[in-house]
């Protein structure tokens, strides 16, 4: 589930911070909160054969990878799952993206990237109601021409390495 809509979840009654209270009624669900959801399983499924099919056992940085993909991935509460999401781009995981071939690394790079500008925006609240005020509606969020654009790429590197 998209980080934003977690954080919805934790927010809960106003004035009472921490008390769930799930409404999906109230919440706005756009695309762009489909497309981040994607863009999270790719990471879970990319690092979780990249482990078990013991592709990085040789890696210098296994263990350090393991123990990032259970804080990333591990997550029982919304609280747990939302520090871990955000793992994924506080510090940026280089180790990580290190360990992949040419074309896995452009696409976790560029899907990280995406994410990065999505939930860079979405704790700017300040700056969003400013530019609201404003007028300046514009929101960065995921796109599909913008995801399309980090499959394109990886899916080139693919072939050029094939």
């Amino acid at each position: 589930m998209a980080t934003e809509l977690l954080e919805e979840m934790l927010s809960g009654p106003a004035g009472q911070k921490n008390k769930i209270q799930v409404n999906p009624a109230k919440m706005e669900h756009g695309v762009h909160h489909d497309l981040e959801s994607f863009t999270l399983v790719l990471f879970y499924a990319a690092m979780k054969r990249g482990l078990e099919s013991g592709a990085w056992d040789t890696h210098p940085e296994v263990q350090r990878i393991r123990k990032f993909y259970c804080t990333a991935f591990g997550g029982h509460t919304i609280d747990e799952i939302v520090t871990g999401r955000a793992r994924l781009l506080i510090p940026k995981p280089d180790f990580l993206l290190d360990a992949l071939d040419e074309p896995m690394f452009h696409l976790l790079f560029g899907c990280r990237s995406l994410l990065q500008h999505q939930y860079d925006d979405l704790h700017h609240s300040r700056k969003n109601e400013i530019n609201q005020l404003l007028g300046n509606q514009q929101r960065k969020i995921i796109t599909y021409g913008e995801l399309y654009g980090v499959y394109k790429i990886a899916i080139s590197k693919f072939f050029k390495a094939q």
